[in-house]
């Protein structure tokens, strides 16, 4: 928090320039909030704003993030609070910016618009309603990067699964253990991509892509930090590319680390079937198996990479936070 500058952005306009929106008295009060709370930020390390319904806590609030955010380089502003809410909150980013916030534009990171750089003040924000969201949040390039994260409550405890963590996983588990005298594993290793989107649970991506099943070829045999490029070299429809990178570079650092026992999991690939033969019940029950293994190690990976992670932020927001006291 040292190097934090707590003072009111240049570009914040609240309670400085008045508008007619809204009435005189609030914009001051709520000015003279913002930089109270970032003068008491230089003496202790937390505020609890408690003002009366109506009074304007999340402008306030806002005004307190953006000002941290514009000024700090190392990390996002993380604002934590119900998922129900998370939507909400970013709309009053929207309303917050274009009242007191000087030529500002505000940018969804999931929309990821290409093009000529925005002019203004430009404050980019990203939704987390996940671990694996806020992951793919902090892995952005600064110039990039959100200023702004709104996290589910409850999202670094929730138990995780992503099809791509789990393609991420068997991706791995062939690049180690298809090899030299596993000839049933090698097999396998060259048939997977038939049986790949219901074993990761990704039948949409299969169907909207134009290479079909063999999408997951083009997929296996590179590596995860290209798989972006790799998918959306040959999808036409501009709405089903990928905005962001599939695997979190924390993610892909935990597996070429190699501590995660992937064996189990080559066993249970092993017994794949090499073609769709067999009634349909017992290829299902071969991919259940898999299925299964898969589980198991994303429970081990989030555990791995929870207790490792490391990132900052210089700022943190707890929205009803008295939903927390017990946690």
């Amino acid at each position: 928090m040292s190097r934090v500058r707590f003072a009111p952005a240049e570009a914040l306009l609240l309670g400085r320039k008045l508008n007619d929106r809204v009435a005189e008295a609030g914009q001051r009060r709520q000015r003279a909030e913002v930089e109270e709370i970032l003068r008491r930020f230089r003496e202790q390390p937390g505020v609890i704003l408690a003002d009366e319904v109506g009074m304007g806590k999340t402008f306030v609030a806002l005004g307190v993030a953006v000002s941290v955010a514009l000024s700090e380089a190392s990390g996002p502003v993380i604002v934590m609070a119900p998922p129900a809410l998370l939507t909400k909150w970013a709309g009053d980013l929207k309303a917050f910016a274009e009242l007191y916030v000087e030529d500002a534009t505000v940018c969804d990171v999931a929309e990821r618009p290409s093009g000529g750089r925005s002019r203004g003040t430009v404050i980019r924000f990203g939704v987390a309603r996940h671990s694996i969201d806020l992951m793919r949040l902090l892995d952005d390039a600064p110039r990039e990067r959100a200023h702004l994260i709104f996290l589910a409550q409850g999202a670094m405890r929730r138990k995780q699964t992503d099809k791509w963590i789990r393609l991420a996983l068997v991706a791995e588990t062939l690049r180690r253990h298809a090899r030299g005298g596993a000839k049933r594993l090698i097999a396998v290793k060259a048939q997977i991509h038939r049986f790949m989107a219901p074993l990761i649970s990704a039948l949409g991506e299969e169907r909207q892509h134009d290479l079909g099943e063999q999408l997951w070829n083009h997929l296996l045999s590179s590596a995860p930090e290209s798989w972006r490029e790799t998918y959306n070299a040959e999808v036409t429809d501009q709405d089903a590319m990928l905005r962001d990178d599939p695997v979190p570079k924390a993610i892909a650092r935990v597996l070429q680390r190699g501590d995660l026992d992937l064996k189990p999991l080559a066993d249970a690939l092993a017994e794949m079937p090499l073609r769709a033969r067999g009634t349909e019940a017992q290829v299902r029950a071969r991919i259940k198996d898999v299925q299964s293994s898969l589980r198991e190690l994303e429970g081990r990976l989030w555990a791995d990479l929870l207790h490792q992670a490391r990132w900052r932020s210089p700022l943190l927001i707890l929205d009803e936070a008295h939903h927390l006291k017990n946690v």
